[in-house]
């Protein structure tokens, strides 16, 4: 009974539909270049598996172990700025 009466009451006062998946403190765009170093890191490993020949497709996957550095400091810039 008291599951039903809280469905009730949530459906009354739910917040918009934006600030559900948003955090009040988070970054988007930053989260979005993480996203994208992390990508780099990946293509890189699966150039190594493929013995490089995604590299001369590519040339830039070759340097995807910059996406190691890109990803930590935007990792702790995100951190510190929730955490302030």
């Amino acid at each position: 009974m008291a599951y039903c009466h809280y469905i009730a009451n949530t459906a009354l006062h739910a917040p918009d539909q934006h600030s559900m998946f948003i955090p009040a403190n988070d970054i988007p765009h930053l989260t979005g270049l993480r996203a994208v170093a992390a990508l780099m890191v990946m293509l890189l490993h699966l150039s190594q598996f493929h013995a490089h020949h995604l590299e001369e497709i590519i040339p830039l996957i070759g340097q995807g172990w910059l996406g190691v550095d890109i990803f930590f400091v935007l990792s702790g810039y995100i951190l510190a700025h929730v955490y302030k």
